[in-house]
């Protein structure tokens, strides 16, 4: 079955359906896009939605409390590499 084919299929059954099976589909597909891979981390770890909001979050806390490294700082440390 193409892809079209199922989707427009999957519309039918979707208007017909009741409020649990709409719910049961919503969950499913939250649950796909929760599991889907939506970030990298620098080391190459795949992130999915929830672990990417999480790093984000625990970053954006990082960076209130003044713990960051100014451009200035990370040129030096380079420069300081290169003795």
């Amino acid at each position: 079955m193409e892809a079209i084919e199922l989707r427009r299929r999957l519309v039918d059954y979707i208007n017909k359906a009741d409020e649990t099976v709409l719910k049961e589909v919503q969950a499913l597909v939250e649950n796909y896009e929760n599991d889907s891979i939506v970030a990298y981390t620098v080391k190459g770890k795949p992130l999915n939605r929830e672990e990417f909001q999480k790093e984000n979050s625990e970053a954006e806390a990082e960076y209130k409390k003044g713990n960051f490294s100014t451009q200035d700082q990370l040129e030096e440390e380079v420069r300081n590499w290169r003795k």
